[in-house]
């Protein structure tokens, strides 16, 4: 999450599909991304609207409060 904290006021675009990050990860990486990086405006070529962004913001408080989450980079 240090990671996407330095880039949570600047990325506004952000492809992942295909990507190993994809291949690897445990957890959808749509919500988790939307969430984290507010001023994101595509994921994958897609406009985010309003309403996925509530939704990931909402999944994302309720596995904050649920789970502790390690990222290694």
């Amino acid at each position: 999450t240090k990671l996407f904290k330095c880039l949570k006021n600047n990325l506004k675009v952000l492809r992942i599909n295909g990507n190993k990050f994809e291949e690897t990860s445990d957890k959808k990486y749509g919500p988790y991304c939307i969430s984290y990086l507010s001023n994101l405006q595509y994921l994958d070529y897609k406009l985010i609207d309003k309403v996925e962004r509530v939704q990931a913001e909402e999944e994302a408080e309720i596995e904050a409060t649920s789970t502790a989450c390690f990222v290694i980079f």
